[in-house]
């Protein structure tokens, strides 16, 4: 049989045990969050690398896209608009074709979708050149 001290000694480790497994939680979801800032950052490096250009580059070839470039072909769905568009960029200093996606307020409607709700996205781009480029804009 337990004396009352060592009851009290149980009962207080436990509280402690109790303690550490709270801690525990909590650092295995700090441990989460900077694993998604881990795989966000090297998502990045992979893209930066794949297209050759920096983030503010593509920034930019997005918003010249957007902005100046003629549209060639769009295809509506519910709640997206993918758009192909050309032009010359002055970032790339070259005669580029792009694809973009235009994501609809009625995103905002569908669960799990709402952050792509008027989201304008620059999927991929292409360096043609300008024969290319007036072929294209000829037709």
């Amino acid at each position: 049989m337990l004396s009352a001290k060592a009851q009290k000694e149980i009962e207080s480790l436990t509280v402690k045990i109790g303690s550490f497994h709270l801690e525990k939680k909590q650092i295995n979801a700090s441990m989460d969050k900077i694993d998604d800032k881990i795989w966000k950052t090297e998502e990045k490096i992979r893209t930066i690398q794949k297209e050759e250009i920096s983030t503010s580059e593509r920034s930019v070839l997005a918003r010249e896209a957007w902005d100046h470039f003629t549209t060639t072909f769009s295809e509506e769905s519910l709640g997206k608009t993918s758009i192909t568009k050309i032009g010359f960029s002055k970032v790339l200093n070259a005669y580029v074709e792009v694809d973009l996606t235009k994501y609809s307020s009625f995103m905002s409607n569908v669960k799990g979708c709402g952050s792509l709700a008027n989201k304008k996205e620059l999927h991929s781009w292409t360096i043609i050149t300008k024969e290319r480029f007036d072929e294209i804009i000829a037709i």
